[in-house]
């Protein structure tokens, strides 16, 4: 009697699972009047779920055994294999068609793409880069024109209008262009910075470069120096950097070549030198701060 109770509830509970219990037997309901079986019945019963023939318990028709020897399961009611008919899917015609198919479609995608028409589309985006790269040059040397840098120079000093900066030390900077020239060293007119291995150094560079950075670039010399640099005013927007320089206490005032310097700016520079002793200011915080041009003697 367990068994026969057990496989009523499997079997009630199997076919909900698989959507097959009808709806008026959503709700499992065991008949208690079921007969007890004998115990000849309970024998057949039982060789029934190990697989053996036997007749059928009571309560269940009869029907035609299947291939598989069991009384319960006929040739109309066996589930084929899930994965055997996955194969027969990728092995059929059809599916065998629908992936040369797809095979087909990618080759001929592959195939359209027009190399000259790629080639094309690159060399645009490449002109496209250069003109807008164009333009951003032409803006900021329009900027430097329009603005008053360099003004206070004397005729006949040039202008230079570098592609990029690199700060070597507080006095000195590198400069390059875009239109293949060769790139250029500038020597900072009228001040002289301390050099990097010397006290303040370092700090000295940083101010120069923070300069530098605050707006387009422009270079206005009128000469080489003895070793073949650029002797000019750098100038950052506005900001004459030069100037800063010695304001802010990052470097000196290079009397000893003040007769090179545009008209004015040797008084101007004289003068900021001069208040950034009196207020302590960068290198002028040491009471006796060593000039690099005696530092570099010492060094020989």
């Amino acid at each position: 009697m367990k068994n026969y109770l057990s496989l009523a509830l499997a079997s009630a509970v199997f076919s909900g699972l698989t959507g097959c219990m009808p709806a008026e037997q959503a709700e499992i309901q065991v008949n208690t009047e079921q007969p007890i079986m004998s115990a000849e019945e309970k024998i057949n019963y039982d060789k029934a779920l190990d697989g053996e023939n036997a007749m059928p318990a009571v309560g269940f028709p009869a029907q035609e055994a299947s291939e598989s020897g069991n009384p319960y399961e006929t040739a109309d009611t066996v589930r084929s294999d899930p994965n055997t008919d996955l194969k027969k899917i990728i092995d059929g015609e059809k599916g065998q068609a629908a992936l040369e198919a797809g095979k087909a479609a990618v080759i001929a995608g592959i195939s359209a793409i027009d190399q000259d028409q790629v080639k094309a589309v690159a060399s645009s985006m490449i002109g496209q880069a250069g003109e807008i790269t164009k333009k951003y040059a032409d803006s900021a040397q329009a900027k430097i024109e329009s603005s008053n840098i360099g003004s206070d120079l004397p005729a006949g000093w040039k202008t230079a209008v570098p592609s990029g900066v690199r700060v070597i030390d507080g006095d000195t900077i590198e400069i390059k262009y875009d239109d293949g020239r060769q790139s250029d060293r500038v020597r900072l007119n009228g001040i002289d910075a301390p050099e990097s291995s010397q006290e303040y150094g370092t700090a000295s560079t940083q101010t120069l470069q923070k300069c530098v950075n605050s707006g387009p670039v422009a270079i206005r010399y009128q000469k080489e120096d003895p070793y073949g640099r650029l002797l000019g005013v750098v100038m950052a927007g506005d900001a004459d950097c030069n100037y800063n320089q010695v304001k802010v206490g990052s470097a000196w005032h290079y009397k000893q070549y003040q007769k090179e310097q545009p008209a004015g700016n040797a008084d101007k520079y004289a003068t900021a030198e001069n208040q950034a002793r009196a207020g302590t200011k960068g290198l002028w915080a040491n009471s006796n701060p060593q000039a690099p041009w005696s530092y570099r003697r010492d060094k020989k």
